[in-house]
């Protein structure tokens, strides 16, 4: 289970059901522009690397019922749930000995 925080809205997230484990993440977001979109990048521990695009983070991170408590994400209805507030891609690659 991986938690995130929204910095801006002070919101917290449990995200579940990742198919691999990350093990590297980075955040980036435009210092001028900070209501505009931002990036989380996480990299795992089967090759692959994930891109979420938040479209609003400063308002949310993800669309969300309205609850005072930590919200749970269920990571594979990120993809198939129309919203507009987070989209994701994953980028799959492999090693090859050399």
């Amino acid at each position: 289970m991986q938690y995130l925080y929204g910095s801006f809205s002070e919101e917290e997230y449990r995200a579940f059901g990742l198919r691999s484990i990350p093990t590297c993440v980075d955040y980036s977001f435009d210092e001028e522009d900070p209501e505009g979109t931002s990036l989380l990048l996480f990299g795992d521990d089967a090759g692959g690397v994930s891109v979420v695009t938040f479209s609003q983070p400063v308002n949310s991170l993800f669309a969300k019922a309205e609850v005072d408590s930590v919200q749970c994400v269920f990571w594979p209805d990120v993809n198939t749930k129309v919203t507009l507030h987070a989209q994701t891609r994953v980028l799959l690659y492999s090693h090859s000995a050399t």
